[in-house]
């Protein structure tokens, strides 16, 4: 009889930082091994897992078998996974952000043998890769395959489960177009609406129009820097007429450099509302914004950061200053 009839494989993996807004993964979960199934991850490349790859013969381990892992991308497919487009797209508006995206996860090791217990661990580190699905989360798979020809499939879901839908304010807040992405974080969400709902009761000749926010479940965005879990958001200044504007110029320092339909009274008493919830960042390149900083390119368009390090655990825990704020 063939023994490679007899070899069995499995796997489990450790989570190193476990989703924050997963309910279901209470504190005592986060460092515990979690048995074989698919693996949900944010994407961001520091939320690591380190995936065991287990062979047994007949029941025992089974030591120095050949494997080799692959990690491929399965959903999205296209542009989204594809450097060499992501790079034209971040180039095209003078961003050098892609070079700190990822497109693909990537593994310590690719091959190796099983130890005397049958293992053969990798660590795994997510790519960046959003979906605009609200229905599907962005999706990679790793194989293991031994020597003896059999495979091991673990799927990884890629995705922030913390945001919604922003609610359109008619003559409040509206977003620029229907391609517009329009998810945040499920706090950040409420607070818009309630400044669209303000904007209108406060009688504002135009409403708030929203150029970007993040993906259903966060992810990059070209050709965005941030934007990736939904505490990033642009709007437009306000003009007199809806359509788009400026004020100041493209490069700093700030200067009184306005469009003819910039509306400053109205950009300044939006601002307000907006810095209350005491954002992380504001930019916006008009010299009469005070609670604003300038930042190059930030000339026709306001953007609010509610967001810490992409690196600190305060933001894979959710942790956001609106939640300073509440309290």
């Amino acid at each position: 009889m063939s023994t490679k009839k007899n070899l069995k494989l499995n796997y489990y993996h450790k989570l190193k930082y476990a989703d924050p807004f997963t309910a279901f993964l209470d504190e005592t979960s986060l460092f515990d091994d979690v048995p074989e199934g698919p693996i949900q991850l944010t994407p961001v490349k520091t939320n690591k897992t380190t995936i065991t790859f287990v062979c047994t013969r007949d029941g025992k381990p089974a030591g120095n078998v050949n494997v080799t892992a692959k990690v491929k991308a399965i959903y999205p497919t296209g542009w989204m996974c594809d450097i060499e487009k992501i790079k034209v797209k971040y180039e095209r508006a003078g961003s050098k952000a892609w070079r700190k995206m990822r497109t693909l996860g990537t593994l310590n090791k690719t091959s190796g043998k099983t130890n005397s217990k049958g293992e053969f661990k990798v660590v795994y580190s997510p790519s960046n890769i959003g979906s605009s699905n609200p229905n599907q989360m962005a999706e990679e798979r790793v194989t293991f395959t031994t020597s003896e020809g059999q495979s091991k499939k673990v799927k990884i879901f890629l995705g922030f489960t913390n945001l919604r839908e922003v609610k359109e304010i008619p003559g409040g807040l509206i977003f620029k177009n229907a391609n517009t992405a329009r998810y945040m974080d499920r706090r950040v969400a409420s607070y818009l609406e309630s400044v669209g709902r303000k904007i209108v009761q406060d009688g504002y000749p135009k409403p708030l129009i929203i150029t970007d926010g993040s993906h259903p479940f966060g992810g990059m965005l070209p050709p965005h820097s941030g934007h990736m879990a939904g505490f990033d958001i642009d709007f437009r200044p306000v003009t007199t007429d809806g359509n788009p504007g400026r004020a100041g110029n493209s490069r700093c320092p700030k200067a009184r450099n306005h469009s003819r339909n910039y509306d400053l009274m109205s950009s300044m008493g939006i601002a307000e509302l907006l810095v209350r919830k005491r954002p992380t960042a504001f930019y916006f390149n008009d010299l009469d914004i005070s609670q604003s900083s300038c930042f190059k390119g930030h000339h026709n368009h306001m953007h609010l950061s509610w967001n810490p390090s992409l690196t600190s655990d305060a933001y894979r825990r959710g942790y956001t200053s609106i939640d300073k704020n509440e309290h």
